[in-house]
């Protein structure tokens, strides 16, 4: 099409203005991921956020150190998500970050107090170890290591059936009637767990035993426990929250007959790194007992001490 401009009375031709350009059309979403890599994102930032706590647990110094010292296990976990899904989970704690004020390096110029800015130093460290992970796993994954679907995580028992061998040193106060007595002793336990999410439920034998003090004497009496534990365990990353009862039976090296009664205990722990295959983990537990009268009389004991574990699974 041509256009006729009139200048001082002469006619010009001129070529018509082009038309505007179509708008570009807007980029595509990323696709939504689905349950099972939603899953597999889930576990791989709870196995993420373990190991860094577990690292910040002792004296966290040089970063590039600090890192390396948690990439073998960092990769293990990455390795076996999809490549979208951990880009997701990366998209995610950024956005994160930005909702806490972040980046750190930003907050801390505004205001360089660690403890207000600890939560976003947390959330940082996991986000650097998981980018220095994506970055060196197309290198670095082994090629017997694949992607799983869901993958669950190696950090912890959330969402399988786990092992646990547990065992400690216990220190026993007993009351009966108007007499109180004093003893010490261990044990151990096999219990079979089944995680959902950040609670898990365990159930198992267990036996221990232990010399105490005979009311109003000097000799010892050793006594014999048998329980089956019903435990709920609580998660908060390397943490764990033990509420338990259980039926309980005693009896003596002199006195096979049975006493039985009822527990409702209490312990706390804390989970140090995958390693070997298993998960090890240490902490103080306590407990009340009562045994209904019949080969003895009523009796109550309060027992703690130091317990042991590993998880496998």
């Amino acid at each position: 099409m041509t256009v006729i401009l009139m200048v001082s009375g002469h006619a010009y031709a001129a070529p018509a203005p082009a038309p505007a350009p179509a708008p570009a059309p807007a980029p595509a979403p990323a696709p939504a991921l689905d349950p099972l890599d939603e899953a597999s994102s889930s576990a791989l930032r709870s196995d993420l956020e373990r190991l860094v706590e577990s690292q910040m647990r002792g004296s966290w110094q040089i970063d590039k150190y600090e890192y390396e010292s948690m990439m073998a296990s960092a990769l293990m976990s990455v390795c076996q998500v999809h490549v979208h899904a951990r880009s997701e989970l990366l998209g995610a704690i950024d956005a994160e970050i930005l909702g806490m004020g972040g980046p750190f390096e930003v907050a801390w110029a505004k205001e360089p107090d660690l403890d207000a800015l600890g939560p976003l130093l947390f959330l940082t460290r996991v986000r650097t170890l998981l980018s220095l992970a994506i970055v060196r796993a197309p290198a670095e994954c082994p090629h017997i290591l694949t992607p799983q679907r869901p993958f669950l995580g190696l950090q912890s028992d959330r969402d399988k059936w786990s092992l646990n061998v547990e065992t400690g040193g216990v220190l026993q106060v007993r009351r009966t009637g108007g007499h109180v007595t004093y003893g010490f002793g261990g044990g151990g336990r096999l219990l079979v767990s089944r995680g959902f999410g950040e609670t898990s439920f365990l159930f198992g034998p267990e036996l221990s035993g232990g010399a105490m003090l005979q009311p109003g004497g000097t000799e010892f009496v050793i006594n014999y426990f048998g329980a089956f534990p019903m435990v709920l365990r609580l998660h908060h990353r390397t943490w764990h929250y033990d509420f338990e009862v259980a039926p309980v039976t005693l009896f003596q090296a002199s006195d096979t007959r049975f006493s039985f009664g009822g527990r409702l205990g209490f312990s706390i722990g804390v989970q140090a790194r995958r390693s070997s295959g298993v998960i090890p983990w240490a902490g103080l537990q306590i407990a009340s007992e009562y045994y209904f009268p019949g080969a003895r009389d009523a009796a109550m004991f309060l027992r703690g001490g130091l317990r042991i574990g590993i998880i496998w699974n």
